[in-house]
């Protein structure tokens, strides 16, 4: 302990001694020389930078010439003509009964492909969550949700979940189901 009370006191003695010997570098040796130096320098930027503050602010707020108020112009109203009476006209004419409409042709549901059938069998199907809009089916590492895109190249998208299968449509509207 009295090791270190002396190198205390010897330190204490020495600080005492310089600062009585050297009066004007006291602010020098610690560090006040230096910032005295930036005073001047520093006031000049601050006092820039507030002007360009007070410029900016001056001409963000400064208000616009006034602009002459837009002429509105009230047009006058009529009243509408009335409409013209029509009176039917009865004429004697034979009544003809009206064919049937042509039956709407009943197209064929498209074909179904076969390299969307391979794909859709090679689905690896790891877990299913039918919730109406918000089902949810978890396949080959992703999951999906209704009318998701499964394949791009081939235009494949989930459009039905069950708990037993799954509705896919391809590009063409062709339906594919697969049951696991």
């Amino acid at each position: 302990m009295s090791i270190i009370n002396d190198a205390l006191k010897k330190a204490q003695r020495q600080r005492a001694q310089e600062t009585t010997a050297h009066p004007a570098s006291v602010g020098a040796h610690r560090g006040g020389g230096q910032h005295r130096a930036m005073g001047p320098g520093l006031i000049l930027i601050v006092g820039l930078l507030g002007a360009i503050v007070v410029l900016l602010g001056t001409i963000a707020f400064w208000p616009s010439s006034p602009s002459a108020p837009a002429k509105v112009v009230a047009k006058p109203t009529t009243a509408p003509a009335p409409a013209p009476v029509v009176k039917p006209v009865v004429t004697a004419e034979p009544v003809l009964a009206k064919a049937a409409p042509e039956p709407t042709p009943i197209l064929a549901p498209p074909q179904q492909d076969p390299k969307i059938l391979i794909f859709i069998s090679g689905l690896k199907i790891i877990g299913v969550r039918p919730a109406g809009n918000e089902s949810r089916v978890f396949m080959n590492e992703h999951v999906y949700r209704l009318n998701d895109l499964i394949d791009p190249m081939l235009g494949v998208t989930l459009t039905g979940v069950t708990e037993s299968s799954l509705t896919f449509k391809d590009a063409k509207g062709a339906t594919y189901t697969r049951v696991f």
